[in-house]
């Protein structure tokens, strides 16, 4: 959602950055269309936060936002997850 977006652009520093390559492209990243369109541009703003960070404060920092997230898990891991079984 919008939401979930603008978290996730506060979260990673990346809003200016955000602004600027809508702006370049004439996009509108409040629209969902228009963000999964360019996703491949956005997505290479936000892996340099991610790049930078670690999983334990990825997971600290996305825990006080809206942002939707789960750390990647194997089909065993999941089977063995006490929140799954």
């Amino acid at each position: 959602t919008g939401r979930h977006f603008r978290d996730l652009t506060t979260l990673t520093g990346t809003t200016e950055a955000v602004a600027a390559l809508a702006d370049s492209l004439g996009a509108d990243f409040s629209d969902e269309g228009d963000r999964y369109r360019h996703r491949d541009a956005l997505s290479a703003l936000f892996d340099q936060w991610f790049a930078a960070t670690t999983g334990a404060e990825i997971a600290a920092a996305l825990s006080s936002t809206s942002v939707l997230w789960e750390r990647y898990q194997t089909f065993g891991e999941t089977a063995s997850d006490p929140r799954v079984t």
